[in-house]
């Protein structure tokens, strides 16, 4: 099955267990206005200076392009002292999306300039967290169809924007009654965004393997 949800995730040289800290891992903007800009927080917990670097990446299927000339992010590169936080603001100043664009903003920490692994006499181990942009158009048309067949729901996005599927609910009927539903319900353990012109079916859970209808009725 395809890779269809987007998922929050951070990619790390080593273990998360310690060391820097980000947050949010994830942002939703819009093409223009006031929420085309969000800003990220970088948590220095160590004894020492962390030097950072923030470039991005437009995602497209499989593929993965440079995009940094598609936001503004202030500072792109930053010292963050022991013990203290530095703040990273974005704003999307690329072209009006035909549809929900997905990028990556990646915070990757580096060595500072004139300074070396030799030159220090042991290895630093360099953290890279690959955060999830979503940017979407102001004509938004969220749009989602759900049908079921063979104990199985299909979901469909057919409008221009990503849909939330963790805010929706959904009306399961059938022989037995009707129930309400939520998209943890259905038990997925995929991530809960679907993008524009996808789809996904999943298998019910025994629960709810007896319905055979099902209903989108509103965030």
């Amino acid at each position: 099955m395809k890779r269809i949800f987007i998922g929050l995730y951070c990619l790390f040289a080593s273990s998360c267990g310690w060391a820097i800290q980000l947050s949010p891992m994830f942002h939703l903007l819009d093409a223009a206005g006031s929420r085309s800009m969000n800003s990220y927080q970088v948590f220095n917990p160590s004894s020492s200076d962390v030097y950072m670097e923030v470039k991005v990446m437009r995602i497209s299927g499989s593929t993965s392009a440079p995009a940094d000339d598609d936001f503004l992010i202030l500072p792109p590169q930053g010292r963050i002292a022991p013990n203290s936080a530095q703040r990273f603001r974005i704003r999307y100043l690329g072209d009006m999306p035909e549809k929900t664009t997905l990028y990556r903003v990646i915070f990757e920490q580096i060595n500072p300039t004139g300074s070396s692994e030799e030159e220090s006499g042991s290895v630093k181990l360099l953290f890279k967290f690959s955060t999830s942009v979503m940017v979407s158009p102001l004509d938004c048309d969220s749009n989602l169809n759900a049908s079921i067949a063979s104990q199985k729901i299909r979901f469909l996005n057919t409008g221009n924007c990503v849909f939330d599927m963790t805010a929706t609910r959904f009306e399961m009927s059938g022989n037995s009654g009707s129930t309400v539903v939520n998209w943890d319900d259905f038990k997925s353990g995929a991530g809960g965004y679907l993008m524009p012109g996808i789809n996904v079916s999943l298998k019910l859970p025994d629960n709810l393997a007896d319905y055979q209808e099902v209903k989108v009725i509103g965030q």
